[in-house]
């Protein structure tokens, strides 16, 4: 039997992609099949994708001038093109819950990360073992 490269750490994902490749299948295939999506589709334009910027993101412009300002006292100025992620918010106007719209979801490992919280979806992130 050949090493195969791990490509998840789900042991059913990677008995699938191992599955794959003892029957002949191509590293390429195998991991999409195994991972059940196609290589490049969750680029940072796909994550923001129907995500509108924080100066049409909320329907009541008090809510997101309370955001601002909240943001503002703990010394963030937020840009109209940031998003306004209160999923990753520690508090109402978190800075670190500006998602910028250059590398969103390098902004949003590095806060998962950093934070030691788990994230799943576009961003996977696991939290370190206690």
């Amino acid at each position: 039997m050949d090493n195969f490269p791990t490509i998840s750490d789900d042991a059913s994902v990677q008995a699938l992609y191992v599955e794959c490749r003892e029957q002949g299948t191509s590293h390429n295939l195998a991991e999409i099949f195994a991972l059940k999506r196609a290589p490049n589709l969750d680029t940072d334009t796909t994550f923001l994708r129907g995500i509108k910027p924080l100066g049409d993101q909320f329907t009541n412009s008090n809510e997101r001038d309370r955001v601002i300002k909240e943001a503002k006292k703990q010394g963030y100025t937020p840009r109209t093109s940031d998003y306004y992620c209160p999923g990753i918010a520690k508090s109402c106007g978190d800075p670190a819950a500006f998602v910028p719209s250059a590398n969103p979801k390098a902004h949003v490992r590095k806060v998962c990360e950093t934070r030691d919280t788990s994230c799943h979806g576009a961003v996977e992130v696991k939290r370190k073992a206690r």
